[in-house]
């Protein structure tokens, strides 16, 4: 497959469509009749909408230098899990280590442990909640059967507290846990692309926030998206000096 200006405008029409209804996927539909959660729609809109922009852009490039279709689709699974992946754990990170002030200034006195802290924040947010798969193939775990065509509904929340991976501590924040093999990213060949990118992001904003200012409180409520995968923080005010 290679691009062509039709295949681009193409692009364009469904990543705006799609945009349209991941608003509204995000909110929960028997809501969608109140003025307060259509709003809600709108402002997810307007905080997600450089994305398409992004990936339109790159598909008009692609246009342009007939690059493979390939390159698109990296390209979009990129942009997306970083915006997600690394937007959502950020804010989520950053309201974790105000509510555990004991592991705020373990961070702070130890700036080595920013990487461990940026996987612990990672697993303890997942900012993708849930996704489903359909089984391939009839499979049987932990006594329950499985068959092959089945949806299944992955819980990613879950399973990065599993007491059998992460031990007795698995509901606590803890940015010095090692190891930490969560599944907020996924894994095998369905690994976020964009997982890199939202690591490198979360670790360079917190190592400067750590070494600007050694002291930040909460001020006011924490007020969080209305939704059912991505149910991220959407408004919190913090006093840093």
């Amino acid at each position: 497959m290679t691009f062509n200006g039709r295949n681009a405008l193409k692009a364009a029409i469904v990543l705006f469509i799609a945009a349209v209804v991941a608003a509204l996927y995000f909110t929960p539909a028997r809501q969608y009749m109140t003025r307060e959660h259509i709003g809600e729609g709108v402002s997810l809109m307007r905080g997600l909408w450089y994305g398409p922009v992004v990936i339109v852009l790159a598909y008009a490039i692609g246009c342009i230098f007939a690059l493979p279709a390939s390159l698109f689709i990296i390209a979009a699974g990129v942009v997306w899990g970083w915006k997600l992946g690394g937007l959502y754990a950020m804010t989520g990170g950053m309201l974790a280590l105000l509510e555990n002030p004991g592991e705020w200034r373990k961070l702070r006195d130890d700036a080595g442990l920013v990487d461990r802290a940026v996987e612990e924040i990672v697993r303890w947010t997942t900012p993708v909640i849930q996704f489903c798969r359909t089984a391939t193939e009839d499979v049987e775990i932990r006594g329950v059967k499985i068959e092959a065509g089945q949806i299944l509904v992955m819980l990613y929340g879950s399973a990065n507290r599993d007491e059998d991976v992460f031990g007795d501590d698995s509901e606590e924040f803890r940015v010095d846990r090692q190891p930490n093999p969560h599944l907020a990213f996924g894994f095998g060949e369905h690994l976020c692309l964009g997982a890199a990118l939202a690591r490198l992001e979360a670790r360079v904003m917190f190592e400067e926030l750590l070494r600007r200012y050694p002291s930040i409180e909460l001020v006011g409520e924490v007020a969080r998206m209305r939704a059912t995968m991505v149910p991220g923080v959407k408004r919190m005010s913090v006093v840093l000096t």
